[in-house]
């Protein structure tokens, strides 16, 4: 009965503090129980002096009595011969009748000392009954109040528990609102970026670009794994890139595939339209080489001729003067294609490179936004639940306390009735 249950985590003081307590209220109920003891075995004492005593005194006034009679009957006459009865039979009577009132009245006393030994065996009967009520009844007392040193035991436990778990719930409120903040700031993060999407887009438009490349033609699919929260790691998707609409006509007619399969042809092509710019300018060289030689012979054969051929002539250099005409126009034009091909090339390399360091640090970010949004939302599910967890303990720990107060309540109420 002496071991105690004590809370499981304390600090040093209050250890030493409630296990000062314990074993003083242990020493004070062993005292209790000691002087309860030793004044039920002086009670016994007393009580079997009293009945003692009240023996030895009966045994003496039945002896008191036994003597008086025998002194009594030895004061009585003898009795003598026929003729002297005869004389004394009047004086006889008298004394006969004396004597029965005598007797009756002894049996009267005998039969009222008769009753009161009954009665005082029936009152030493239940003066032993109200001691063994009382013993017991302090017996009961002792076990409520042990019965109460623990319940008291008890609800500091349980108020500790609660405080512990008052504090923890604190610091969960606390988790729960950082996390709370964390979840506002990526919610903030996200329309910032959704907000730079929007923006993205209306300058495209303004700007009449168009975003090209592998997905360009899948955005709804895009948007839908976008919005999928189901995947820990979203699937890598090929970046878009930006350009004009003369250049995405140029690109659509570059045929399918990506957008570096597409440039990659193109400068292909530019590059066999620059080696056929080169062979026609070889060529035109050739052709201006030969048209000077056959206007020097021309001339020199009017020269000599000065006949009627010459409109023969004249008519071949004129068409040899078109041809070369037109290879110059043809040239130029190739050459001018050439350098609109090259600065749209340029253009467009600068173009892509910025896109696409643009599109890969947007991607970046957004890909990290929704890791983070969908890890806060499982940490904030988390956290709901842990707090659904302690809000019904707590509630189930009041609960526990209040009826630790009301049987508390109920054991002071009967301890104060009895006492």
């Amino acid at each position: 009965m002496s071991g105690r249950r004590r809370p499981g985590q304390r600090y040093s003081a209050e250890d030493q503090a409630l296990s000062s307590i314990s074993r003083e209220a242990e020493s004070r109920a062993q005292a209790l129980s000691a002087n309860r003891a030793e004044a039920r075995s002086y009670r016994m004492e007393a009580l079997e002096r009293q009945r003692k005593e009240m023996t030895d005194h009966d045994d003496h006034h039945s002896a008191g009595d036994s003597s008086t009679r025998s002194s009594y009957r030895s004061t009585l006459p003898p009795v003598s011969s026929t003729s002297s009865s005869i004389s004394t039979r009047p004086r006889y009577s008298a004394y006969t009748s004396g004597f029965g009132s005598r007797k009756g009245s002894y049996d009267a006393s005998a039969d009222g000392e008769k009753d009161l030994r009954e009665r005082l065996n029936e009152a030493q009967d239940k003066l032993k009954q109200a001691m063994l009520n009382n013993a017991q009844l302090d017996n009961e007392k002792a076990a409520l109040k042990f019965e109460l040193e623990n319940i008291k035991d008890d609800m500091l436990e349980t108020e500790e528990k609660h405080i512990s778990l008052v504090k923890e719930h604190r610091k969960k409120n606390t988790e729960h609102e950082l996390l709370k903040r964390d979840y506002e700031k990526s919610q903030r993060d996200v329309e910032a970026a959704k907000h730079m999407l929007e923006e993205r887009d209306r300058l495209i438009t303004e700007h009449n670009l168009v975003l090209v490349g592998e997905d360009a033609n899948n955005e709804a699919e895009e948007e839908e794994d976008e919005a999928s929260e189901s995947r820990e790691v979203p699937k890598a998707k090929a970046p878009l890139h930006l350009v004009t609409k003369e250049a995405a006509d140029i690109l659509k007619e570059a045929g399918s595939g990506s957008l570096d399969a597409k440039i990659k042809k193109l400068s292909e092509e530019n590059q066999n339209l620059l080696d056929q710019i080169h062979r026609l300018t070889l060529d035109n060289q050739e052709l201006k080489a030969q048209s000077t030689s056959s206007r020097s012979d021309g001339l020199d054969r009017t020269a000599r001729l000065n006949g009627p051929d010459s409109a023969i002539v004249a008519s071949a250099q004129r068409e040899a003067q078109q041809k070369v005409n037109e290879m110059k126009n043809k040239l130029q034009k190739a050459e001018q294609e050439k350098s609109t091909l090259e600065a749209e090339k340029t253009r467009l390399e600068g173009q892509v490179k910025r896109l696409k360091t643009t599109s890969d640090k947007l991607e970046a970010s957004e890909e990290e936004l929704k890791v983070e949004k969908r890890k806060l939302q499982r940490e904030l599910k988390e956290m709901q639940v842990k707090v659904e967890d302690l809000i019904n303990n707590n509630n189930h720990l009041q609960k526990r306390l209040d009826k630790v107060k009301e049987s508390k309540l109920g054991v002071m109420s009967a301890s104060g009735k009895e006492s």
